[in-house]
């Protein structure tokens, strides 16, 4: 009884009562159908049915919009129902395909940004003669992956301890990739200078990273070192993948679906009280054992 629901009585007009009213019908699992039952409010006795219809699955699942015959009208063959069903077959259909395109995201057909935080590096060599090197970094996947590179600003106040502080989102990881880190030194007249690499591992990108990491090729600087922070990958494709089962859930049926319901009026309805006072009201629910989809 606390699921009951109802439109509001149209005391005015008892033949062809106009309720305007948006519902949200809980419970819907695929191949349901809906009731609508049209009854008088009497305050004195049970409340007299005026009419009733059910919308088949079929058309639950593809949507209505019109009027509709009603039964039981009490001798009125002319009265009707005038409602909107939005189109269940449409919105599950969405569902689904979000499911297939959450699904390429975890099995890595889909492209994914990998959120790279690159702070500074320590104990740089000196690559020009004149003082005046220029470090920056460049970050990108491990492979032939050349859409993959991103890189800092050049710092020209430290070459030593250069501090970037740069956010970059390195595009096209699949589920695997490591990520390769290369200081250099920007230089206008010649080939950049390497000053110090390191590779960060798929399982270390998985987990995600922040900290300090050795660099190798640092040209005798032993004490070389990068500071950076990289998003858990695994993190973001688990939560893709609780994403894929909770929709998942919603197509099979398992999650509960609310069906909009949109009741305007009704027609040639008969008069079901002696004094002329009929207030006719409509009730709409799931056809089967489902008393908290029951909305009035």
């Amino acid at each position: 009884p606390e699921s009951r629901r109802e439109t509001k009585t149209d005391e005015k007009e008892y033949k062809n009562p106009a309720w305007n009213t948006t519902l949200e019908v809980p419970g819907y699992t695929a191949g349901d159908a809906l009731s609508f039952t049209v009854k008088d409010k009497d305050p004195l006795k049970l409340d007299d049915i005026l009419g009733k219809v059910v919308l088949t699955d079929a058309q639950v699942r593809q949507g209505f919009a019109g009027e509709l015959q009603l039964t039981e009208a009490g001798g009125c063959p002319d009265a009707k129902i005038k409602i909107k069903v939005e189109a269940m077959g449409t919105v599950m259909a969405k569902v689904e395909q979000t499911v297939e395109a959450a699904k390429e995201v975890v099995t890595g057909k889909e492209i994914r940004n990998v959120k790279v935080e690159i702070e500074s590096a320590m104990n740089l060599r000196q690559a020009d003669w004149d003082g005046k090197s220029e470090p920056y970094c460049i970050v990108e996947l491990v492979g032939q992956k050349p859409e993959s590179r991103r890189e800092t600003h050049h710092d020209e106040k430290d070459y030593k301890n250069p501090a970037w502080n740069t956010t970059l989102e390195v595009p096209g990881y699949t589920a695997g990739d490591a990520l390769s880190f290369t200081v250099k030194d920007k230089d206008p007249l010649k080939l950049d200078d390497i000053l110090g690499k390191v590779v960060l591992t798929d399982a270390q990108v998985r987990q995600g990273f922040a900290g300090e990491l050795q660099l190798t090729e640092a040209g005798g600087c032993p004490d070389a070192k990068i500071k950076i922070k990289v998003e858990a990958m695994g993190t973001v494709m688990a939560k893709v993948e609780q994403t894929v089962e909770a929709a998942k859930e919603v197509v099979t049926g398992k999650e509960i679906r609310n069906v909009k319901v949109e009741i305007e009026s009704a027609m040639n309805l008969r008069q079901a009280d002696w004094d002329g006072k009929s207030e006719p009201y409509c009730m709409v629910e799931l056809v089967g054992p489902k008393p908290e989809s029951r909305r009035e």
